[in-house]
């Protein structure tokens, strides 16, 4: 406890001082033999950006952070998804599709992310498998800020620094809660009458699934497609 105590404080403080983190620590974090041997997450912590954490192999045609293959493309794709299979398939069955790929998708990565090795210290990684996370989450305020801080960093690069919008995860909210500012989806297949970020929903249930060990179901409540000034994503069982 004391060590995820000292490990809370310290992120609180980078996180209300990210200047500070660019200014004295981005360099070292950024440094040919450290950031070899840093984690992903403290990297990040100490002001390098997820463009500078990628490891870029020109030869193989490969593209990673911490381990974990990607592929970059247009956000275009979004639309495309939806209206590709909205012309062969339900809108039920269209959203549904979306929300597993999504899910399949953000549960994977963050199964790699932890089978590397590179992602997270440790004592992250130790909580992460560790049973009765969620059941702790609800009713100690100070594990549930250690893993605010740590999900919002791997969100950040993620998420935010993907192009995909710009998201926040509230574990003491009842029911957890992450919101997505600036969403692509909404953007692209806006406007709507109802929720239309099902791929996102996917990818926020499996990331979520993952880390606390608990099937989770993400179900958007405002949408940027609707108006709302950004989308909201509620996390149940």
């Amino acid at each position: 406890m004391l060590r995820m105590s000292v490990l809370t404080n310290t992120m609180s403080f980078l996180d209300r001082h990210p200047r500070f983190a660019k200014v004295f620590l981005r360099p070292l974090a950024n440094a040919p033999v450290l950031s070899r041997r840093l984690p992903v997450l403290v990297r990040a912590y100490m002001g390098a950006t997820a463009f500078e954490i990628h490891d870029v192999d020109v030869d193989r045609g490969r593209i990673g952070i911490g381990g974990v293959d990607e592929i970059m493309w247009s956000s275009k794709f979004l639309e495309l998804f939806h209206q590709v299979l909205a012309s062969k398939m339900g809108a039920r069955e269209k959203n549904d599709a979306l929300y597993e790929v999504g899910r399949g998708g953000g549960y994977w990565e963050i199964s790699e992310a932890l089978a590397r090795g590179r992602w997270a210290p440790a004592s992250l990684v130790e909580l992460i498998e560790q049973e009765g996370t969620l059941e702790r989450l609800r009713t100690d305020p100070k594990l549930a800020r250690f893993f605010e801080l740590s999900m919002g960093m791997a969100l950040r690069l993620i998420i935010n620094e993907g192009g995909w919008g710009v998201s926040r995860m509230d574990f003491q909210a009842s029911p957890l809660r992450v919101t997505l500012a600036n969403s692509q989806e909404a953007r692209w297949v806006g406007p709507a009458d109802k929720p239309a970020c099902y791929l996102s929903a996917g990818v926020i249930a499996g990331y979520s699934s993952r880390i606390l060990g608990h099937d989770l179901k993400a179900k958007e409540v405002r949408c940027m497609a609707m108006g709302h000034p950004e989308c909201v994503f509620e996390l149940e069982e």
